[in-house]
């Protein structure tokens, strides 16, 4: 039983990661890196309406082949979670095949999530508590 609850717990830890994902926008010699202040879950990025991340967990985006001149981009992450909605949209002027870096700021969590986080590692602890 002792065995089936670690691995349990394993899985849950491990199950989510998130990721630093690079696509590419087409062929242009631009690079665009985004990079929000803490990992966002269920993500989508668009650069100028094209779809180039669709429900990841994302730590960091780094969009290549970026055209130069002006693009935009709307970086969107759709979890409850959030006090407030994530939904940023930007234009980035790319000129000459430069590199970017845009630094977003993600919400804070909401009152639910920390009443869900306490409950659970509650839980987890009596759980723990009775195997053991």
């Amino acid at each position: 039983m002792r065995n089936l609850l670690i691995a349990f717990i394993a899985l849950v830890l491990l199950s989510s990661c998130a990721q630093n994902i690079t696509v590419s926008a087409g062929t242009g010699n631009g690079t665009i890196t985004m990079k929000p202040t803490k990992a966002t879950p269920k993500t989508y990025v668009t650069i100028n309406d094209k779809l180039l991340v669709d429900n990841k967990n994302v730590k960091s985006v780094t969009v290549t082949g970026v055209e130069d001149g002006d693009n935009k981009i709307v970086y969107k992450s759709e979890s409850s979670t959030y006090k407030d909605a994530m939904d940023i949209e930007k234009t980035i002027k790319i000129e000459n095949g430069a590199d970017k870096t845009e630094i977003l700021t993600v919400p804070p969590y909401s009152t639910g999530y920390w009443v869900y986080a306490g409950l659970s590692g509650v839980v987890s602890g009596i759980l723990v508590w009775f195997v053991l």
